[in-house]
């Protein structure tokens, strides 16, 4: 039989051991999966009895409520109304609407013939008092004085320095156009306006918003230049001190993108203090709000709370009979800190500080929500603290601790303070496991595939069909222009051949005086194999990322990646399964195979026919594939 019809054989042989290795590919895929498949909560939340007013959601019970309202259930008003304020000069300025604690800038300029042409003239705090909403003070700024006059400015005291942080914070007020030197110069100015041991609090309120302003600035302007990384280190280091003796008992400055509480823990308390900062709307805004950081002053433990975006408790590790100072400094992200892990995905990693007075040892046990991006699951995750002495972040001292009835939680715990952070690593989360399946299997045939045609490709010596006989480079031979160089073609060049090559295979040729013709099926495959390997499959991709709806989008995705995962096997099956040349070297191990299991006992056999094999390779290296195919049989009729 295998005489008779050797490549029907050898086929159903080499298609059987793809269907072995692609059925334990999916059966190994789906273990794994169900392996580590999370278990999920099958009952329902309960139903919200609240009413949320304002644009405000339910969630648990509680009502979570945008960043303009505040209350129970979202109906205090959490902002100041445009308005017109005027300074001493009985000048007034213009300001829109701003939430409590932050800043509006006049829509008054600066006039053309200043340094800071076309910046706002003014800007103005929303203050609570009681309950009242209204605009503080209004503070100005010096028209001709830029951020790199003020960085080197020879004299900064308390006559001026208000003049200099409203001048300074009104200068960053536009964090999208700060260059990098505008941010250094920015934070040389907070740093000595911090150190002013008598600074008024409007002086430290407008130092944090100038700090939130340079968080704000696109990412890419924060350099490895070693100017801005030890400024920067030295304002992290003044923000820690600047929270601890900051001359009122209770302070709250909570601007945008940073926070800076201080609390007072008297000596007949033993307990902790706890800082909370809680998450805004789902999906929606992740600025710092005034209303949403919370300070617990009496607390013995910490109590994690589920609407918590961050969360730190401190606690002395000692009896202590003074009043003892604590501050908290929050940042939104890790611009200051420039670490040599870099950051993963869009995820900007928050950094929390802690410190305690009097130099006493504290005990500190922190939490950050999960806050990256929905199509990524976490990994793992460190527990770290910022190690001035290393300019690095560090674990010694800190550990992980287990959730508490939220997934999403990542609790840390340190036997010291200062700034803590959670270093986090990600992995692609694929929505529909399916494709994941589909991509494995198809990658595993493909490079089975691949692996079995460039193992053939040496083997035959078809590498030859781009040199010459006397094995060199020759630049006539057509594999080496149609095969090599065109790997440098884009998409759209490739469509274009494949059209042209498609219609030629199709279209009849009236020059053709021959009878046989090609059937449909032939014509089908020839053109499924100049797709496969011009790469045309890759316009599914495109239709796949431009088309909107999630259905369509679904079929596109499973057709890209079955077309793209398996064009390994599909080069395979179309250019080495079909080859005579690969299908008589097939046969011809196989028959020797079957040689060896007939005539094992005869020595003499197996090491002349072993000779004859290599000859017969040999000398076929540039013969014709259907005189070696027609001479291999012959040979084996002979014997």
């Amino acid at each position: 039989m295998l005489e008779k019809h050797p490549y029907v054989k050898i086929f159903l042989k080499v298609i059987a051991c793809f269907l072995i290795a692609a059925s334990i590919t999916i059966l190994t895929t789906f273990l794994i999966r169900k392996f580590y498949e999370e278990p999920t909560d099958p009952s329902p939340p309960p139903p919200c009895l609240l009413e949320c007013k304002n644009g405000g959601i339910c969630i648990n019970n509680h009502c979570r409520c945008s960043e303009y309202y505040t209350g129970e259930l979202c109906t205090i008003e959490n902002f100041c109304k445009p308005d017109s304020i005027c300074d001493n000069s009985s000048k007034c300025y213009e300001f829109d609407s701003i939430l409590v604690g932050m800043y509006s800038y006049s829509k008054e300029l600066c006039e053309n013939t200043t340094v800071n042409a076309n910046t706002p003239q003014a800007t103005v705090q929303c203050v609570n008092n009681g309950g009242i909403l209204s605009f503080g003070p209004i503070r100005l700024q010096n028209c001709d004085e830029n951020l790199e006059t003020l960085a080197n400015k020879t004299h900064i005291d308390t006559e001026n320095a208000e003049s200099v942080a409203a001048t300074a914070q009104i200068l960053t007020s536009e964090p999208t156009s700060l260059q990098a030197e505008d941010i250094t110069n920015a934070i040389r100015i907070v740093n000595r306006l911090l150190t002013l041991s008598n600074a008024t609090e409007e002086v430290g309120q407008s130092a944090v918003a100038t700090v939130s302003q340079i968080l704000s600035a696109n990412e890419t302007e924060f350099k490895d230049d070693e100017v801005q990384v030890n400024e920067a280190e030295s304002l992290t280091r003044q923000m820690e001190a600047y929270s601890l003796n900051v001359v009122n008992d209770t302070v709250s400055m909570v601007q945008r993108s940073v926070a800076v509480e201080k609390r007072t823990l008297s000596a007949r308390n033993q307990n902790g203090i706890q800082f909370m900062s809680l998450k805004g709307l789902p999906g929606g805004e992740e600025d710092l709000i005034s209303n949403r950081v919370i300070v617990d002053n009496n607390t013995s433990e910490f109590v994690h709370n589920e609407t918590a975006d961050v969360q730190l408790f401190i606690k002395p590790s000692e009896s202590v009979d003074i009043n003892i100072a604590v501050g908290f400094v929050l940042y939104q992200n890790d611009n200051l800190f420039k670490s040599i892990h870099k950051r993963a995905l869009t995820y900007r990693k928050r950094v929390i500080s802690a410190n305690i007075s009097s130099g006493i040892h504290a005990n500190v046990e922190f939490s950050f929500s999960q806050r990256s991006d929905p199509s990524f699951i976490l990994v793992q995750y460190a527990c770290v603290y910022w190690d001035y002495d290393k300019s690095e972040w560090n674990t010694e001292g800190c550990k992980k601790l287990s959730t508490v009835n939220d997934a999403s939680a990542l609790r840390c715990a340190c036997n010291h303070t200062t700034n803590f952070a959670v270093l986090m690593n990600f992995r692609e989360n694929i929505t529909h496991p399916e494709l994941g399946t589909v991509s494995t299997a198809g990658c595993v045939l493909s490079m089975v595939g691949l692996t079995v045609t460039v193992v053939f490709l040496l083997y035959a010596s078809c590498w030859l069909a781009g040199v010459n006989e006397q094995l060199k480079l020759d630049l006539s031979k057509p594999l080496l222009w149609s095969f090599l160089l065109p790997v440098g073609i884009i998409l759209i060049a490739n469509i274009c051949i494949f059209i042209a090559v498609a219609v030629s295979i199709w279209k009849k040729n009236p020059n053709v005086t021959s009878t046989k013709k090609h059937s449909v099926l032939k014509k089908t495959l020839a053109t499924v194999s100049v797709s496969t390997l011009l790469g045309v499959t890759w316009i599914v991709g495109f239709l796949m990322l431009i088309e909107t709806r999630e259905s369509t989008q679904i079929i596109f995705s499973y057709i890209f990646c079955l077309c793209c995962a398996t064009q390994g096997l599909q080069i395979f099956i179309f250019y080495t399964l079909k080859s005579p040349l690969f299908l008589e070297k097939v046969a011809v191990g196989i028959r020797l195979f079957n040689s060896c299991k007939l005539y094992m006992h005869s020595d003499k056999y197996w090491v002349n026919r072993i000779q004859k094999e290599k000859t017969q390779l040999y000398n076929e290296q540039f013969r014709n594939v259907s005189e070696s195919t027609a001479q291999l049989f012959s040979d084996s009729k002979k014997e």
